[in-house]
């Protein structure tokens, strides 16, 4: 079953779920898979993904899903989606995931010079408060945009760890799409973390991996009193008790 012709964006800031997310809606959808940021590009280099999502199979005819990080301004036919979502994490474990993905992902200079590396040795430090500060710059200020636009639909990313298939039955709902329930646990079984992770748990922690760690509240494990200070003094308090994981804020 697929929702014909229907045109769905999920937008998100980088590491808050919108890889995982967006695998399991394109999945249920049928849908074509486009990365709005590398359109030509496929969404994973994970064959049984691939096919999963339908990579390279085209189909104009075919219902759409895109997926972006951008801010609503800078999205070409914003409007031209039959339904815009946002997919929103706690800031403080994105950022933690952002660090870590830059950190073993992102290498300048030869990969058998370490010392060329930017996130080595003793810049560790000074990158981790560095991201930490961009993250809760431009977390606020992506969030507050995206909840602006008319007709959002919200997914916490927190409530699709801890109930996938719920979350996505209440968000399907709320669209008005038809979409069963047992189509919805057989899509999100294909997409769980040990799957994604190649046999990894929730909590063993593959730092270089794309799907590190699949936990809520690794932030606690990393960050210290001036990590926390940062966080209260630049996310306002309305985002941190709306979307903060332990719904009170630092």
């Amino acid at each position: 079953m697929t929702e014909p012709h229907k045109r769905l964006l999920l937008a998100g800031y980088p590491k808050s779920g919108n890889t995982w997310c967006g695998y399991i809606l394109c999945h249920l959808l049928g849908a074509r898979y486009v990365d709005l940021h590398r359109p030509q590009d496929p969404p994973t280099a994970n064959r049984r993904v691939q096919k999963l999502v339908g990579w390279g199979e085209g189909g104009q005819d075919r219902p759409l899903f895109a997926k972006t990080h951008a801010l609503p301004d800078r999205v070409d036919g914003l409007w031209d989606y039959d339904a815009r979502a946002l997919i929103v994490r706690d800031p403080r474990d994105a950022a933690v995931s952002a660090y870590f993905y830059y950190y073993y992902n992102l290498k300048q200079g030869t990969p058998d010079d370490p010392t060329l590396h930017p996130y080595r040795r003793d810049q560790e430090y000074r990158q981790f408060k560095r991201n930490l500060w961009t993250v809760m710059t431009e977390w606020p200020e992506h969030t507050r945009a995206w909840l602006q636009i008319d007709g959002i639909r919200v997914i916490r990313y927190e409530d699709l760890v801890a109930d996938t298939v719920g979350t996505l039955v209440r968000f399907f709902d709320d669209l008005g799409w038809e979409m069963p329930v047992d189509r919805i646990e057989a899509s999100a079984g294909h997409f769980t973390f040990d799957r994604l992770s190649e046999g990894r748990e929730p909590g063993q922690a593959d730092q270089s991996a794309f799907f590190r760690k699949g936990v809520i509240g690794d932030h606690r494990n990393h960050f210290g009193p001036l990590d926390r200070l940062v966080t209260t003094l630049k996310v306002p308090r309305d985002l941190r008790r709306r979307f903060f994981a332990d719904a009170g804020g630092t």
